[in-house]
């Protein structure tokens, strides 16, 4: 099963033994008598398939790290994940789709400058601006090359990063929190030098730990998040 940010899920086995520890331990190394089976919790962080972060409700357990296979969707979340989620691709793509118009309807050849002025998820639509507007950060990246487009608005991506770090810092948790400091300090110490390759990772995270950015969204035949 596929699991997203945010989703309300109940732990329900420890697989200690899959990842060498004994039978009272769950997969990342925590101890059952710390943490009860039965818990819930909900997803804060996807660092990856193995590897989700959960907060639980009753906070004298905190926040730990599980495996996939220990933990099912909450009841609640059974009902509601499919409508919320849809409503929340629905907004995401309508705002796709208005970028996408704007384009088609251009008299000239290459996509004219959009400011970046977020609707609802700040960091998750810095991610899809970027993509939109500087189609080959990749590539440059990868080459560890300037990109002369990019350097002519980097005070105003920058900027854009910005507020994208700040949404992040309010609404995620310590489990990505850290990381995402990291990735802005990391842009900001190469404002100078290495700027695409920077700006590209910062955005590659904020795909690969976001919701909504997923494979059932796409802009330009670009997949916005790993699979």
């Amino acid at each position: 099963m596929k699991f997203r940010l945010g989703q309300k899920v109940v732990l329900r086995r420890n697989n200690g033994p899959m990842a060498g520890h004994p039978g009272s331990r769950y997969y990342h190394g925590y101890s059952i008598s710390e943490v009860p089976l039965g818990s819930k919790a909900t997803i804060y962080n996807i660092r990856h398939e193995d590897m989700i972060c959960v907060t639980f409700e009753n906070k004298r357990y905190g926040t730990m790290y599980v495996h996939p296979s220990e933990v099912d969707l909450a009841e609640e979340q059974r009902t509601v994940t499919e409508h919320e989620q849809r409503k929340i691709n629905s907004q995401l793509e309508e705002m796709l789709s208005d970028d996408t118009t704007a384009a088609e309807t251009s008299n000239t050849d290459t996509m004219s400058e959009k400011a970046f002025k977020p609707k609802f998820n700040v960091r998750e639509e810095f991610a899809v601006w970027i993509r939109q507007e500087f189609p080959q950060l990749q590539e440059y990246a990868e080459r560890n090359q300037e990109y002369t487009e990019l350097t002519e608005r980097k005070a105003e991506v920058m900027e854009s990063a910005r507020k994208a770090y700040e949404h992040a810092i309010k609404t995620t948790n310590f489990c990505v929190r850290q990381e995402f400091r990291n990735k802005f300090d990391q842009l900001e110490w190469h404002y100078n030098t290495d700027f695409p390759r920077y700006l590209y990772d910062m955005i590659t995270y904020i795909e690969k730990i976001s919701a909504n950015l997923t494979d059932e969204v796409m802009h330009y035949g670009t997949m916005l998040a790993e699979k």
